[in-house]
């Protein structure tokens, strides 16, 4: 993001400008979208907390190691993101046409847009899509990094690890359920095999639900989906606590103080 490229110019990107951070900072919402639409989209970015629960079995001091590094999940990830999007956000525009024609070779008195004041039109967004800016370019950035591929890798190095920590611990979780028969008709799920006594059943069925999620190839599509079962889930946590601790039954010991 410190060395924009002249011909990035063009797509919007022009370093860190505080006029683009100014003009950013709030909201614009366009068409259907709303900000419960948005956030639908966003959710499933931040639900990875619950990996290390999720495999408490595995874990040799889960009591210590779980609080410990779900809050220090919770503080990396809201760092991580929230410096990511000051980071872009200061450095490219809404919009931009990609348009060579649209420089702006003299001084206008009547500018109020950031890219208006850097000597850039890009007024023909407001009435046409274009094709870059934040708003319309997927791969914004891919444009700003110094060297695009690394971003790729990092895509690709975050959701397998992602995926690959759902497809473990979901499977884990199901056959718990199906060991005390919770739900009549699934004890077959419960059966476990090699001396970890992994559910490979429950792999099996975990590898298909996720196929079929994939195969819709449309991610705006599926994030929707997929915030409401984690809320789902995370509303059945919280009723569980809730619960556990008004019962206050002799199994309720819980070695984090400061749960709610």
């Amino acid at each position: 993001t410190f060395i924009p490229v002249e011909s990035k110019k063009l797509k919007g990107f022009f370093g860190y400008k505080a006029e683009i951070f100014t003009e950013n900072f709030g909201p614009d919402f366009r068409g259907e979208e709303t900000f419960f639409s948005v956030f639908a989209i966003f959710f499933p970015a931040a639900t990875g907390i619950l990996a290390g629960a999720n495999i408490s079995g595995d874990l040799a001091d889960p009591q210590s190691a779980i609080p410990k590094g779900t809050l220090l999940a919770i503080l990396i990830t809201t760092l991580v993101y929230t410096g990511v999007a000051v980071s872009v956000g200061s450095c490219v525009v809404r919009d931009a046409t990609g348009n060579v024609n649209h420089t702006i070779f003299t001084e206008w008195t009547n500018c109020t847009t950031a890219a208006c004041k850097l000597n850039y039109d890009f007024s023909s967004c407001q009435k046409t899509e274009c094709p870059y800016g934040l708003m319309n370019n997927f791969q914004v950035m891919s444009m700003v990094s110094g060297f695009a591929p690394l971003i790729s890798a990092g895509i690709f190095s975050a959701t397998l690890s992602s995926a690959l920590a759902s497809l473990v611990s979901a499977p884990k979780i199901f056959q718990a359920l199906c060991k005390d028969n919770i739900y009549p008709g699934f004890l077959m799920f419960a059966k476990g095999y090699g001396k970890n006594n992994e559910p490979l059943r429950g792999y099996m069925l975990t590898f298909l639900i996720a196929l079929g999620f994939i195969l819709i190839a449309e991610l705006n599509v599926i994030a929707p989906i997929i915030s409401n079962f984690f809320l789902a889930s995370y509303a059945l946590i919280n009723f569980s606590v809730f619960h556990a601790s008004l019962a206050k039954s002799p199994g309720w010991r819980p070695a984090f103080k400061y749960y709610n």
